[in-house]
Formats: structure tokens, sequence, C-alpha cells
């Protein structure tokens, strides 16, 4: 009962927060410290040090704090002003410029964190062009995340070498297969959000120039860009230490930028990530797992895996823990089974694991909310990319269970 509990427990903080247009993650801090500790019984330390996303909280603090300061001085603005120029006033293109960036810089090893760069402009870029928020954080996403699963990318190449080492030596038409997918949701997203009706501005007759502060500023974003493509560096740290340098330049007020960091964003992802640890921690996620782990058949063997990916990966890191885990297992299973195909079912977890990383429990859906601007509903952001997320998987299923995967790609 504790299992079954947690789980409607974190569906009803969902439900609560929605209904009473509340901070959910004030909500989850309250839920996670009374069930993990009356009902779970576990200890203090374990709920806020087990639960805290560590790495996600100072992605965030450190990538908008320089943001924060690129706003302050104008240079987020400027950008945005020559992203339109560039476009020419055909700002129904804006959300596909973004896209195909965070593609390219995801894919060529960024991996989808160099969205902590590329988010924070198109925000402001589409704000100006009043395309919806929504639609641009989904499009811009779906970017980075297929640049992200690309061989030479970081997570693509975790996912090239484990299938090489279970016996699958097709990650190209796997890769094309999850990228296809992630592609239709980015379209589908215009479509919904009618980017296509979005009219056309008269274009910018120049480029707007940067003054000092700002060409500084540029060439401090810049050199994030490089320093975690080309040298691997940490991009949280690579962001805070350019930010201290745009600060001690007196480029920025250090108040402004400081009050510039989204802290009831952060709380939102620190509260539902505690109590995500709590719902794992009284074996909700395992439950759940093990329930569909049961009724696996040739017929829903691939269609089981997006959703074992998809549940795993909402929860713990799809690169270090789902697919290490999952692939391996897949490749058991078709072994085990001669009717079972092991690239089909390595297909369904790279799309589980790698598909659910829209939602904002996961690191790189955080990021896109707490990238957020002044005057974005963030709460309703946070339920829009969940929404996102969960269609995406249960559609991706439902297409898998059809068949239509493998009777393009295998």
């Amino acid at each position: 009962m504790i299992q079954i509990g947690s789980l409607i427990l974190l569906f009803f903080v969902i439900f609560l927060g929605m209904m009473t247009k509340k901070n959910v993650g004030i909500i989850g801090f309250l839920a996670a410290y009374l069930y993990g500790t009356f009902v779970t019984g576990m200890k203090a330390k374990d709920i806020y040090a087990g639960g805290f996303p560590t790495t996600v909280f100072f992605l965030i603090m450190a990538s908008t704090f320089l943001f924060g300061i690129a706003n302050h001085n104008g240079t987020s603005e400027v950008l945005a002003k020559n992203v339109s120029f560039l476009s020419r006033g055909n700002n129904k293109l804006i959300p596909w410029m973004f896209f195909a960036a965070a593609a390219i810089l995801a894919g060529v090893g960024g991996s989808m964190l160099i969205l902590v760069v590329i988010m924070p402009i198109a925000y402001n870029t589409c704000l100006n062009r009043h395309l919806d928020v929504t639609m641009t954080s989904i499009i811009v996403l779906a970017g980075g995340m297929i640049g992200g699963l690309s061989p030479i990318a970081l997570n693509g190449i975790v996912a090239n070498t484990l299938a090489v080492q279970n016996g699958v030596d097709h990650y190209l038409p796997v890769w094309g297969a999850y990228s296809l997918s992630i592609f239709i949701m980015a379209f589908l997203a215009y479509l919904y959000f009618k980017g296509w009706k979005v009219p056309n501005t008269e274009p910018d007759k120049e480029f707007t120039p940067f003054h000092k502060a700002q060409v500084v500023t540029v060439i401090c974003i810049i050199l994030v860009c490089m320093a975690t493509i080309f040298f691997k560096q940490n991009i949280g740290l690579v962001c805070m230490a350019f930010a201290a340098i745009l600060i001690m330049l007196n480029y920025c007020d250090q108040k402004v930028a400081i009050a510039a960091v989204p802290w009831g964003t952060l709380m939102l992802i620190t509260g539902m990530s505690m109590l995500l640890h709590v719902v794992a921690k009284s074996g909700g996620i395992t439950f759940l797992t093990r329930m569909l782990s049961n009724v696996i058949t040739t017929s829903t063997a691939q269609p089981i895996m997006i959703l074992l990916g998809g549940l795993m990966g909402a929860v713990s890191s799809g690169t270090g823990v789902v697919m290490p885990t999952l692939i391996p297992l897949a490749a058991k299973l078709a072994g085990a089974n001669s009717s079972l195909n092991a690239t089909a079912l390595m297909l369904g977890v790279i799309v589980g694991t790698n598909g659910v990383v829209l939602s904002p429990f996961s690191t790189v859906g955080a990021l896109a909310c707490g990238c957020a601007p002044d005057g974005v509903d963030v709460n309703h952001l946070y339920k829009n990319l969940l929404l996102t997320a969960i269609c995406f998987i249960i559609f991706s299923a439902i297409a898998s269970y059809l068949g239509l995967y493998n009777a393009l790609f295998l």
C-alpha cells in the first residue's frame, strides 16, 4: 500500500497545484516531508539531501545569473533584435532557427545542457515576436534532444557503445527513428499553438549594434559555448565564472543580477524532486516497472520498453542509469526469445528514456522552466511540459504497438 499511496500522492500534488494555482514545489515539500517521515519512515537527511537536485539547482542558478546580467545590460534584447533581423521579418521561422541551432550545438558535442545558453535568447526573441512560450520551449528542446543523441554527442556515444557491447550494430537507424518522432512532436506543437499563423513584421532595416558592455557579454556567452563543446568544461561553473567577470567589470548591478535568479522556479523544481525521491524510495516507481515488465509479449515488448524508459528516465539519469540498465536487459530478452528483435527493443529504450527529458522532472526540462523570463507563468509552463512529455511517451508506445517504428526503420 505504501507503494501505491506514494503514486497517488504524486498525482494528487500535481492536481492540487493546478487547482489552487499555488507553486506545486511548495506543496511537494510538504508532501515529501509528511509522507517520507510518517509513512515511509525516512530520515530527514535522506529526504532533503537525497532528494535535492544539486546539479539542476546549480545549473539553473548559474545560467540565469549570467543571463540576468545579459538582460540587465541590454544584451539579450539586442541579440533578440538581431535574430529577428536575420529572419527578415518572417516570424514563423524563428522557432525553427533556434531548433536548428540547438540541434547543431548539442549534436557536435555540446550535449543537451547547451540549451542553457540557447533558451534565454530564444525566449526573449519569441516574446518580442508574440510567439507562444510553451511552443518555443518544445521546439527548442526538441532540437537539443535530437542533437544530444547524435553519434558524436555524449548521450549518443553512451547509447551507441552500450548497443555495440550488447550485439546491436545499427545505431543510426535507431537515432533516425528517435529523431523523427521528436521532430513530429515539435511540428505538432507548432501546429497546435498556431505558430504558422503568427503574422510577419516589417524586417529590421539594419543590424543592431552592441555597445561595449554588450560586446563583452556576447563574447562571454560565446566562450561558454566553446568551453563546453571543445574543452568539456562544466557549463554551470563556466556560466558562474563569466558572470563573476562581468560583475567585477561593473557591467551589471550585482543586486539586480542576483534578484534575476528565478528562486520561485528553483523551489518548484526542488520541491517536486524531493517528492519524486520519496516516491522512488517508497517503491512507487519499482511497483509500476514491475507491473509493466510482467506483461511483456512479442507485440508489447517494444511499447513496454518505451514506457519503462519513460518511467525510469523521469526519476533518474538516462545516460548514467536507465540506458545502462535497460539496453542490456533488452539484449537479454531478445536472446531468450527468438521472436524479439534486439534492435527494436533498444529503440524502445532510446525513445522512452530520452523522450521524457522534455519533462520538468528531468534536468533539461527543468532548465527550460528555469530560463523562463519575467512575465512567463512558470507554473503553467511546468504543467504544459509535463503534459507534453506524458503524451509523447503514451503516443510513442501506441505507435510502437501498431508497428510504425519497426515498419519504417527496422
